[in-house]
């Protein structure tokens, strides 16, 4: 069974947004330039800029999905997200908030800061 729901949360994982950030500090770079293209900067940004904010919108909302599947599978939540679910630009917001405020995960694989900052914006009770 865990082999299973290994295997459905790898496939629903977009690979190449797993790949490309290897810590924490990758994923700050990009998720802060998510959150500079949110709020309308884009004509200073470079091509490869807007790749990495892209790339930051598809990890965290890959993370989110398998999240949500494992849950299903498990029936057990390690943070609630709202019933209204939440938007991308506000998860973007949250992990650089939280990466830039704990700093000690920066050298960390970037899941566990993300997860961290989602566990710390959205217990569940």
């Amino acid at each position: 069974m865990k082999a299973t729901i290994f295997l459905v949360v790898i496939l629903l994982t977009p690979i190449y947004a797993w790949a490309i950030f290897d810590d924490g500090s990758s994923l700050l770079t990009a998720c802060s330039v998510k959150v500079r293209i949110d709020d309308g900067e884009r004509t200073n940004l470079s091509e490869d800029e807007i790749l990495k904010g892209l790339m930051c919108m598809e990890y965290i909302s890959g993370f989110i999905d398998s999240h949500t599947t494992e849950s299903i599978f498990t029936e057990k939540k390690l943070y609630c997200v709202p019933d209204k679910g939440m938007r991308m630009q506000q998860a973007a917001r949250i992990v650089v908030k939280f990466l830039k405020a704990n700093p000690k995960f920066l050298h960390e694989k970037a899941r566990i800061g993300t997860f961290a900052a989602f566990r710390e914006s959205f217990p569940c009770h």
